[in-house]
């Protein structure tokens, strides 16, 4: 007849470690040049269109010259929302979108 070893003599298996990375995401090189490329896109294709519209004597719609206004002042706004405030308040103010004291109201009120 086979003896079982008392509890108290047998040594615990260590615990279970998962291996930790220290990247948070890894991103293949394909997907990095693809998006990219898809940034850059989204940048280069509403400028060149309303430029073109411009150059070519035609008036540019009110939803496209919006869209191209902020997405100048958000690829510059790296630092801090007060950094392009002068920036977005000639665009809002001289386009005559709203009035100086609503612009500086909306201000102060964020």
């Amino acid at each position: 007849m086979r003896q079982r070893t008392p509890a108290a003599d047998v040594e615990p298996a260590p615990p279970v470690v998962p291996p930790q990375s220290n990247h948070l995401m890894v991103v293949s090189v394909r997907v990095a040049i693809a998006l990219l490329i898809g940034f850059v896109l989204f940048l280069a294709i509403p400028l060149a269109t309303r430029a073109g519209l411009q150059n070519a004597g035609k008036e540019v719609p009110r939803a496209l010259d919006f869209f191209c206004n902020m997405i100048i002042a958000g690829t510059i706004i790296f630092g801090g929302g007060p950094v392009v405030v002068p920036l977005l308040r000639g665009y809002v103010v001289a386009e005559g979108w709203v009035r100086t004291r609503d612009f500086l109201l909306v201000f102060a009120i964020l």
